[in-house]
């Protein structure tokens, strides 16, 4: 078993209440994808993480 670390986005907070933002909320279909991002930082770098985890050699 792996363990791979996500980086987090800064706090999302909507109506004074913070939400549970995370690239870890990610959905895989097929040979998609969809995995959501924050306007932040993090995003790039959380994406590049798991595009290489998922990623397959031809």
């Amino acid at each position: 078993m792996n363990i791979i670390e996500l980086l987090v986005p800064s706090p999302v907070v909507y109506e004074d209440m913070r939400l549970p933002a995370s690239s870890a909320n990610f959905y895989i279909a097929n040979k998609y994808m969809i995995v959501p991002t924050f306007r932040d930082q993090n995003d790039e770098k959380a994406l590049d993480i798991l595009q290489a985890c998922f990623q397959t050699e031809t």
